[in-house]
């Protein structure tokens, strides 16, 4: 059966990564790292979805310490994708999911906006990933200085002249800080374009698209397979090292990767 790397699936089925160590847990795992010459990134296939909330560091930590962080990582990813679709569609459609007093604070912020809600979010989510972007390109010593400082006086501006409601960018802004949780820059960007496909719907179809943007994002997981596996598989050899990390003596791996399940150990 043949295979192919390049799939239609928006979320990424390999992962790359220059840690030793992250390349070291992936074959301790049963997964495969091809290394090429010329190039300092390893690739680790297969890659499921829950392995992008997992840490070479969760190891090193206590099990409940690890525990909260993984769900602070789905709670990020959650917030990443939907709060400003869920925030435009409760100030322009569906008015009554939210309380009285709250809805009229978000009205009183946006009264002296001229564009609608939605052109006024998508133009700061563009706004934030072109900071991002420039701060992922430019040197250490000056990309955080330019990112934070350009954020500052942009958002500043941007109030000052008009232009977005403090509340816009306070979404945006929670938002695009959730989506940095995650160091994979194939999910990133997923997030990115997961995020202006449910503000387009909440604009159009309120709470409904919010809906129906959920419903799609949860088909296109369970039907994605990479190598055969389920993007979703979950085996019950790692049940107690996927959300929920609990401390045992052996380590087993995924038995859909491998014959040997117990980890660390060589036939």
């Amino acid at each position: 059966m043949k295979y192919s790397l390049e799939n239609n699936n928006i979320f990424p089925t390999i992962m790359m990564s220059e840690r030793p160590d992250k390349c070291s847990m992936a074959l301790l795992e049963g997964k495969v790292v091809i290394i090429s010459e010329n190039s300092c990134y390893g690739l680790i296939l297969p890659t499921l979805f829950i392995d992008y909330f997992h840490t070479t560091d969760d190891y090193f930590q206590k099990s409940i310490n690890t525990t909260f962080i993984r769900i602070i990582r789905i709670l990020a990813f959650l917030i990443s994708i939907f709060l400003p679709a869920v925030y435009i569609s409760v100030t322009t459609r569906n008015y009554n999911l939210i309380p009285y007093p709250l809805l009229i604070l978000f009205k009183a912020g946006r009264s002296f906006v001229p564009f609608p809600a939605y052109i006024e979010a998508l133009f700061m989510i563009i706004a934030f990933e072109i900071l991002k972007e420039s701060d992922l390109r430019m040197s250490n010593t000056s990309g955080s200085a330019v990112s934070i400082l350009g954020g500052l006086i942009l958002g500043d501006a941007a109030v000052a002249a008009g232009i977005v409601s403090p509340i816009m960018i306070i979404i945006i802004a929670i938002s695009s800080i959730a989506g940095l949780v995650f160091t994979s820059i194939e999910l990133v960007n997923a997030l990115r374009l997961y995020k202006i496909i449910l503000l387009i719907l909440s604009a159009l179809l309120g709470i409904n698209g919010v809906i129906i943007g959920a419903i799609l994002l949860i088909f296109n997981i369970f039907s994605t397979k990479i190598f055969g596996i389920k993007y979703l598989e979950f085996d019950k050899n790692e049940v107690k090292d996927s959300i929920i990390k609990i401390d045992t003596k052996i380590k087993k791996r995924n038995s859909k990767l491998t014959n040997n399940i117990i980890r660390g150990r060589f036939k």
